[in-house]
């Protein structure tokens, strides 16, 4: 399994628009993008066999887990665990 957490520090998102941020065309007021990014990451992902998660990121914020299959990985090796920070 590979896995891969991007978080923010914006203001984040209530339950209910967490439920509503996979829709397409559905965006926060802010006005800004076309609401089709997510839509478009879960689509993808779920068409390789995987899951998007959103989830509240203390103190505040977003983060977003992608798990995707590995490839060419035996289903009981352990994964390697690499931790990479945006600077």
């Amino acid at each position: 399994m590979v896995v891969v957490s991007v978080a923010d520090e914006g203001p984040g998102l209530t339950a209910v628009e967490q439920e509503r941020a996979f829709d397409r065309f559905w965006r926060t007021g802010s006005g800004e993008g076309f609401g089709l990014g997510l839509p478009i990451v879960r689509r993808l992902v779920e068409s390789d066999g995987g899951t998007v998660v959103l989830r509240p990121s203390p103190p505040g914020g977003l983060e977003a887990e992608v798990r995707l299959p590995a490839a060419g990985r035996d289903r009981g090796a352990r994964p390697e665990a690499v931790r990479a920070t945006a600077v």
